[in-house]
C-alpha cells in the first residue's frame, strides 16, 4: 500500500465471503481529502472534600475524520486501482456493523489497522447526476 492509503472493509467480513456478499478491503477516495486523527478519552472526575481534583483516565481511543471538499458519488478507477466514492461509504454506514480501517501511515509507523464505528454521514450536492458530485462531506470513525 502506498502511503497515505486509507482501506475499510467491514469486520464481519474479514476479507472473505458473508452470507452473499464478497468483502476485500476498499481503497478510500483520497482526492480531495484532508485526514484528521485525535483521541477520545474516557474519564472519571470528581473534587475531593477539600476541592482538590483527582481525574481518572479509564481508558483512550482513536478518532479519526476524513473531510471532503468534494467527493465523487459513485467509485473511480485511478492508476489501475479501484476507489470506492461516497456511496459505497454511505451503503458500509447503512449495514450498522463494525468496520476495520487500515491506514498506512508509512515510514517507522507502517501500516496500522482500527477496529471502527462509522457515525452518520452530512453531505450536501453541488452536481444533479447520475451518482453525483458532493461538498461538505465529513465521514467520522471512532475505535470501539
Amino acid at each position: 500500500m502506498p502511503t497515505g492509503d486509507i482501506w475499510i472493509y467491514p469486520h464481519s467480513a474479514i476479507v472473505g465471503t458473508t452470507s452473499t456478499t464478497t468483502w476485500a478491503p476498499e481503497l478510500i477516495t483520497p482526492f480531495g481529502r484532508r485526514f484528521t486523527e485525535g483521541r477520545i478519552e474516557l474519564s472519571r472526575k470528581e473534587r475531593t472534600a477539600n476541592a482538590r481534583l483527582v481525574v481518572d483516565i479509564i481508558n483512550t481511543k482513536r478518532k479519526f475524520s476524513l473531510t471532503y471538499s468534494e467527493i465523487d458519488g459513485n467509485d473511480l478507477t485511478y492508476g489501475g486501482r479501484n476507489i470506492i466514492g461516497l456511496n459505497a461509504l454511505v451503503d458500509l454506514y447503512d449495514m450498522q456493523t463494525i468496520l476495520v480501517l487500515v491506514i498506512e501511515y508509512g515510514g517507522t509507523r507502517g501500516t496500522e489497522q482500527y477496529d471502527v464505528i462509522m457515525n452518520p454521514i452530512n453531505f450536501e450536492r453541488v452536481l444533479m447526476r447520475d451518482d453525483g458530485l458532493w461538498t461538505g462531506v465529513t465521514i467520522e470513525f471512532e475505535e470501539i
